[in-house]
């Protein structure tokens, strides 16, 4: 394992900073892989003489940007190793890289290699921010006993629901991704607008579709991480529901383990100093400085690497619309209940079952699809992305309404939604949408979230399951999580439609991979309320008063 392995010793020409443990150093190393492949590799030390605990940040992107040094750096100071290193291909590593596929083995050898070297303790945490997120809970789920606990920042967990969420593939989040950061194509930003709606999609991408499936089959395996994770992440942040995923599976298989969540208002790729994300500013409140980061982090570490009874504190969450953080003990919260709201006729939602059964019925015109604005929405499109009024989609035809009454009250989501919806239609697969909205007094239709599922992919994203003609199906459509107050004559909006271009792609309405289909045809889609086929949302409330407990003023 120690063979050909070049290292020098340098100093850093960057910001000065003051050292608890001195001026610290970078040792640059290639670390081989067992077929002779080295990766790249920086080692930030102490200036000390001695063993420290070691931080693992395993990552695809340039690992010599000023903020990742500063944050190397900072480690450092708290007394850490910090080994930070790229994948096969990546910023001076060796060999091809390949997202999400046979990386584990490269990363437990790294992991040997840096228990073999003097300066480590043997006591690993890992840090991952995005994508090096899945590659500290990979190594995570390897239960190796050196690894001590982790940091989930935004991170990647369950990649099938991450490309294909619901069954549609997320289009305009990981199609640019896999060209840039998988190919290292560039394509000038307003040019893919048109490569979104070329048809077969699968002809403008530069890998085949089985290879994004075998991608999209290397989620980790929740049920073996079994080490303290703290998770970092945003309501807008495109890949939010990782995190959520993540969490509720640990604590289903090993309730024991130590977790914390912090969930502010944040985008992917957040800078740290941001408050406004589409149209809505969050106030001062809602940013999470640089500094408090990197503190919370090394708090962590510090807790569960070096047994310093760090307080952590309760979990964290920034409840948008009154702006402010509450602090809460145990989620799911205990005094958390399911709302229902069920859809009736006169595009109402009410909280009783309708007396009587109604349909709705409007066209799918895959051609003529409706597009996306605003929302949990790709980072890569900042412009299409964040609470963005939805008004300009009311007077389209194959967007169906429904509204609550206007509330007395202030109403408090924080957790889970859903829409079950009963629906009909005369092609063997389509697409049903729901957007969850509040409309506020001055009559701005704010987005909160949205999802989808295709019709196929209903009960199994394994396998297809087409459509009888006009048969009546139940369709589960994930919503995610909020954290949202909802004010007195402010009421929640519900948009069911066909389609949210291109978040997710167009269902070509064939039996055949929407990726690979070139015709199109419409679709006739009938939403059924009440009786039987009672659809309706779900959302976790919590009391007024239990808010107001637990608020930090």
């Amino acid at each position: 394992m120690r063979k050909n392995i070049v290292i020098f010793l340098v100093l850093f020409n960057l910001p000065l900073f003051i050292f608890s443990q001195g001026v610290p150093q970078l040792l640059v190393a290639n670390v081989p892989m067992e077929d002779s492949v080295h990766l790249a590799t920086d080692i930030y030390l102490p200036s000390s003489q001695g063993k420290f605990p070691t931080i693992l940040y395993l990552l695809p992107y340039d690992r010599r940007t000023r903020e990742r040094q500063q944050f190397c750096q900072f480690l450092v100071s708290r007394g850490y190793a910090v080994v930070i290193q790229n994948p096969r291909g990546k910023f001076g590593s060796q060999g091809k890289y390949l997202p999400f596929i046979d990386e584990l083995k490269d990363f437990e050898q790294t992991l040997e290699w840096v228990l073999n070297q003097g300066w480590c303790s043997g006591e690993i945490g890992i840090f991952g921010s995005s994508s090096s997120s899945y590659n500290a809970q990979l190594l995570a789920s390897t239960q190796n006993p050196s690894i001590k606990a982790i940091i989930n920042h935004s991170g990647l967990t369950d990649i099938d629901q991450l490309f294909f969420p619901g069954g549609a593939f997320r289009l305009n989040t990981m199609f640019p991704w896999l060209n840039y950061f998988y190919l290292e194509k560039r394509v000038p930003w307003d040019q893919w607008d048109d490569i979104f709606k070329k048809a077969p999609l699968a002809e403008q991408m530069e890998w085949d579709t089985y290879l994004l499936h075998q991608m999209a089959r290397k989620s980790v395996a929740t049920h073996r991480v079994k080490v303290p994770v703290m998770h970092i992440t945003g309501w807008n942040d495109i890949v939010y529901r990782q995190s959520f995923f993540l969490y509720e599976d640990i604590k289903h298989f090993n309730a024991s383990v130590p977790q914390h969540m912090m969930v502010g208002p944040w985008e992917h790729n957040y800078n740290h100093s941001q408050t406004s994300f589409g149209d809505v500013d969050f106030g001062p409140e809602s940013i999470l400085s640089y500094r408090d980061f990197r503190i919370n982090i090394a708090n962590w570490f510090d807790r569960y690497l070096k047994g310093i009874n760090v307080p952590v504190g309760q979990h964290q969450f920034f409840i948008m619309g009154m702006n402010k953080w509450v602090y809460v003990p145990t989620f799911p919260i205990q005094e958390a209940q399911a709302h229902i709201f069920f859809l009736d006729a006169e595009n109402q939602m009410i909280d009783s079952l309708p007396s009587s059964e109604n349909t709705y019925s409007y066209i799918f015109d895959p051609e003529d699809p409706v597009p996306t604005f605003g929302g949990v929405n790709s980072h890569l499109f900042p412009k299409e992305s964040g609470p963005r009024d939805q008004t300009r989609f009311i007077e389209r035809e194959d967007v169906i309404s429904f509204q609550t009454d206007t509330l007395s009250e202030e109403l408090y989501i924080l957790g889970e939604m859903k829409v079950v919806l009963f629906a009909s239609s005369d092609v063997p697969d389509t697409d049903f949408t729901a957007k969850l909205m509040v409309q506020q007094t001055d009559g701005v239709l704010r987005i909160i979230e949205d999802g989808i599922i295709r019709a196929s992919n209903r009960n199994s994203r394994l396998s297809k399951e087409w459509l009888e003609k006009d048969e009546v199906y139940r369709f589960e459509i994930d919503l995610g999580y909020t954290g949202i107050e909802l004010k007195p004559k402010e009421r929640l909006v519900l948009h069911i439609s066909s389609s949210n271009f291109p978040k997710y792609n167009v269902n070509h309405n064939f039996k055949k991979d929407p990726l690979e289909a070139m015709d199109f045809q419409k679709a006739n889609q009938t939403i059924y309320t009440g009786g039987e086929h009672s659809s309706y949302l779900s959302i976790t409330t919590v009391p007024k008063e239990f808010i107001q407990q637990h608020v930090k003023f």
